[in-house]
């Protein structure tokens, strides 16, 4: 009975993820998938609640709420704001944006630039 349970608190924590990607971050399954470490069809099943996730889409998706609840930290719900940021090329990423980075799945990395903005240390 126990892992059945687990089972099923790692599916939710695995939608939650991934409808905060496509929602708050507007991406596609496909790169949700990608940002995952998983294929799009996955993503798709996931979704439609027709398979569980393994213990790395598990993580994936713990990494990805930690930088939701951050972001929110620091952007709030200025979504405005929060595209912007997203779609900004940063020193600290090589010129890359913090959306390019999480599709890449650096998210942790991601994590910690919005932890030190937040903190007063500017990316």
């Amino acid at each position: 009975m126990g892992s059945s349970y687990r089972a099923e608190a790692a599916r939710d924590q695995v939608q939650r993820a991934v409808e905060w990607a496509s929602g708050t971050l507007e991406l596609s399954a496909q790169e949700v998938g990608h940002a995952f470490g998983a294929s799009q069809r996955t993503v798709v099943r996931w979704k439609d609640d027709a398979n569980y996730p393994s213990s790395k889409h598990v993580q994936a998706a713990e990494r990805i709420l930690v930088l939701a609840f951050a972001l929110h930290e620091v952007f709030g719900d200025d979504m405005k704001r929060l595209h912007a940021w997203l779609h900004e090329p940063l020193p600290t990423f090589k010129g890359r944006t913090p959306l390019r980075m999480i599709l890449d799945g650096a998210i942790e990395e991601v994590t910690t630039v919005v932890a030190n903005v937040e903190g007063g240390v500017f990316a």
